[in-house]
């Protein structure tokens, strides 16, 4: 009898083992590829694109978060909360930490989406350095936000950004100094009056605000002729006008090649002279300016394809204020 028993509580300490051995916690599946692959599946997103695009998310999202080249650690991401001084932000960070220490096989698929988002919000306000640049998904995904993710990182190699974001990792740092370097820019540049800025935009501005100094070429052009757009009916500029109401600062969102960046210059200039020749705001005159191309297009499915487009970008706000 005392043998049995003994085996019986080996095989109940082995069973044990095994169990505990088997949890995967929620950061522990964010680390590995294929399993935050199963971790989407099995919470009913397929979409190859959405998986992808989600997994190089969370893999700049950590990297930005970790003082080394490598990926962050569950101490790192413990001691982001020190410099977390936001309300809404510690909030979402309380909630983010709660998740990830939980089993993967427990967490809802809500939850799991929540926490991505946070976890990439948060990285790029909180990081200790950039690599990458935050993007609204509607604007740059339409699939990654009707599965319910809120953002996207845009990673950005050329030279001119890895001087920007290198300015930006000593200047604006924080949502603290990042508000600071806005105000005191903004007011330099003689482009409006200093706005609040919602998180999503804020890196994007920045990144804006960087360009004369750090810029290629053609980005300081395009820069040129965002500005142009931004004249008031007085004739001043001011880039945060209610009735112009753009937020063309976003273009810089996305890695684009010289050939798309002068594509945008071109574009813009055309906005800034259907502004005056039609007396029309900013957004206005970028909109009738598409609708004008769109229409030229001879070919009729190319053509609704086009106005497809451009019915998304009025209706998701990509370069408006709603």
């Amino acid at each position: 009898m005392k043998c049995f028993k003994t085996i019986a509580l080996v095989s109940l300490l082995m069973t044990s083992s095994l169990t505990q051995a088997s949890v995967v916690k929620v950061f522990d599946a964010l680390l590995d590829k294929a399993q935050l692959e199963t971790l989407l599946t099995s919470r009913g997103i397929f979409d190859r694109g959405v998986i992808g695009q989600v997994g190089k998310n969370v893999r700049y999202s950590l990297q930005d978060i970790s003082s080394s080249s490598q990926t962050a650690s569950m101490k790192e991401l413990k001691a982001m909360a020190k410099s977390i001084t936001n309300p809404d932000d510690k909030a979402k960070y309380a909630d983010l930490m709660k998740v990830m220490s939980k089993d993967s096989k427990e967490i809802t698929r809500d939850e799991l989406v929540t926490t991505i988002n946070s976890l990439v919000l948060l990285s790029q306000r909180y990081g200790v350095r950039s690599k990458s640049i935050l993007a609204c998904a509607p604007c740059v995904n339409k699939e990654l936000a009707e599965t319910g993710f809120n953002f996207t990182l845009n990673e950005l190699k050329d030279p001119a950004s890895q001087r920007i974001f290198k300015e930006m990792n000593k200047k604006a740092k924080d949502p603290i100094t990042a508000a600071k370097f806005i105000n005191s820019e903004v007011t330099k540049s003689k482009i409006g009056t200093a706005p609040s800025l919602s998180a999503t935009d804020e890196e994007a501005f920045i990144y804006f605000l960087m360009i004369p100094r750090h810029g290629t070429e053609e980005q300081k052009r395009v820069y040129d002729a965002i500005i142009k757009v931004s004249r008031t009916k007085g004739g001043s500029t001011d880039i945060f006008d209610a009735d112009n109401g753009h937020k063309l600062y976003n273009i810089f969102s996305d890695s684009l090649t010289p050939s798309e960046l002068n594509l945008w210059e071109d574009l813009l200039e055309d906005t800034a002279k259907t502004m005056k020749e039609e007396e029309m705001s900013t957004m206005d005159a970028f909109y009738r300016t598409l609708e004008k191309r769109a229409e030229g297009v001879s070919d009729q499915a190319e053509k609704h394809d086009l106005m497809a487009k451009l019915d998304y970008i009025k209706r998701e706000g990509c370069f408006s204020k709603k």
